[in-house]
């Protein structure tokens, strides 16, 4: 039987080849050119006179950006890219090369009681001349028209100086989250607390996200990031939160976000990656973001489908090129099919962008060490592998790091590589048993040891014996599971859209 103590240091080894494998992180691809088809929405200034309505100001321009990414032919970065620049008052010049835009949207609200003033205007880049302007003086709860008319007007206009004829039709086919105004205030003073891992605001998030739907049980995205939550919260949670995004798919087939978490679950936590990918499949181009894309990226590269794999990466990065980790993922790809020059070059581009914006990048730093250390460079591994195992204490605190599997002993040498493999081979163990997987942590465990085929800091071992015989048992374990999530779940999963 194992040991408290022994869980605890196989689930820190487990952890230590989730965040060494960069399953949270973006692959790269150059930026297209900027053109006027491409549009920053910036994060609108909140003038409110107690400066309290930040979750109003971020949730009308991140709807914004939702709309206009339905437009065909006009490209929206995320509200995270957008928002890092806005945080650093980069000037119009620097947002247009970062993001590869050529123009932007940017706009302010100011809420007094129950009036609400919204100014907005779509400026270019190169001359800063304005292409479109508008302002609104309303009620509050007026919010949700104004939203709608401020995309149709942006649509508008962009159908008069881009010649896109359906734009205001794809704003108008638009589907609207909610048209209850106190619905749509708690699920976006939510989706801000949710952006924390402080327990305390998960939980407030959750009160708030369950009141949204009690105003309209008909909220699809409430119901959605409810989920989401739930299942992350703790291993009890996770099958009320698929439950949760069952029921939320029956409402809404090609909602991405439920789609993209189902996906995970199937591959994580029940190793059936074959309906992972069919759930994929399900979301509609132009409904992709850059997390469910994210999803594609883990599932396709642990099933050994790069070319699929950087295909969503792709996409992703478009999305948010200022994401330091899409420049890591991509670096990972590249090492791994042996394109050493391109994987440096996005693993600088990486480890600047995250240095510049105080982004988590310990791991990206480590590996960058590991090559750049392997083609006589001199970075400093060491302490890169202490900076990422410091990283993984703060953020799980429950976690020993003891002898003999520690992490610290991050391979620099054959014979601490050797270690880590060794540690490895303790989830391997633990993973193999035929018993019910619960909680997140075990899934975690389960991610962990199908990392090992993609991580290339294990590459050199692949033709050793022992180590084929347990990527043998995996690709066993995973024929084994292949279709079996529809019916362990009682999910449907319908063919992809036309």
């Amino acid at each position: 039987m194992l040991t408290i103590g022994r869980r605890r240091l196989i689930a820190a080894v487990a952890m230590a080849a989730l965040l060494i494998s960069g399953w949270w992180l973006w692959p790269f691809m150059p930026l297209p050119a900027a053109s006027l088809t491409s549009i920053a929405v910036l994060p609108f200034d909140d003038l409110s006179p107690e400066g309290d309505h930040d979750w109003l100001a971020n949730g009308m321009a991140e709807d914004l950006i939702d709309a206009l990414n339905r437009i065909e032919g006009v490209r929206v970065p995320a509200r995270r890219s957008s928002a890092i620049l806005k945080s650093q008052d980069a000037d119009l010049p620097t947002i247009g090369e970062r993001l590869a835009v050529g123009t932007v949207v940017e706009g302010s609200v100011q809420r007094v009681g129950n009036q609400l003033r919204v100014l907005v205007r779509w400026v270019r880049i190169d001359d800063r001349s304005q292409l479109w302007s508008a302002e609104y003086d309303r009620e509050y709860e007026d919010v949700l028209a104004i939203q709608k008319e401020l995309a149709i007007g942006i649509a508008e206009a962009i159908r008069v100086e881009l010649d896109i004829q359906d734009a205001p039709a794809s704003i108008l086919a638009h589907r609207y989250q909610t048209a209850d105004v106190r619905a749509w205030e708690l699920y976006k003073r939510a989706s801000l607390l949710s952006l924390t891992l402080d327990p305390p605001k998960l939980a407030q998030a959750r009160e708030m996200l369950l009141r949204a739907i009690e105003y309209d049980p008909g909220f699809v995205e409430a119901r959605v990031r409810l989920s989401i939550n739930v299942y992350k919260g703790d291993s009890d949670g996770i099958e009320a939160g698929v439950e949760g995004l069952k029921s939320a798919l029956e409402m809404d087939p090609y909602n991405a976000a439920a789609l993209s978490m189902l996906a995970w679950d199937s591959a994580m936590r029940f190793w059936d990656f074959e309906t992972a990918e069919r759930l994929l499949a399900r979301i509609p181009e132009r409904e992709r973001t850059a997390e469910s894309l994210g999803v594609a990226f883990q599932v396709y590269s642990l099933t050994g489908h790069l070319d699929e794999a950087l295909r969503a990466a792709d996409q992703a990065v478009r999305l948010d090129p200022m994401w330091a980790g899409a420049y890591c993922n991509a670096a990972r790809v590249h090492e791994l099919k042996g394109e050493i020059a391109s994987a440096m070059v996005a693993y600088e581009r990486g480890v600047s962008v995250g240095r510049e914006t105080g982004q988590f990048i310990f791991a990206c730093e480590y590996y960058y060490a590991v090559l750049s250390s392997r083609r006589q460079r001199t970075p400093d591994v060491k302490a890169a592998g202490a900076r990422l195992v410091e990283s993984m204490k703060q953020r799980d605190l429950h976690i020993r790091y003891d002898a003999p599997c520690n992490p610290d002993a991050f391979a620099t040498t054959a014979e601490e590589l050797d270690q880590m493999y060794d540690c490895l081979l303790l989830v391997f163990r633990i993973t193999d048993l035929d018993v019910p997987v619960r909680g997140y942590r075990q899934t975690i465990l389960r991610h962990a040891h199908a990392a090992t085929r993609v991580v290339p800091l294990f590459m050199p071992h692949h033709e050793e014996p022992r180590f084929r015989a347990h990527l043998k048992r995996l690709d066993d374990r995973m024929a084994l599971a292949a279709g079996t999530y529809e019916q362990k779940v009682g999910l449907k999963v319908l063919p992809p859209p036309n």
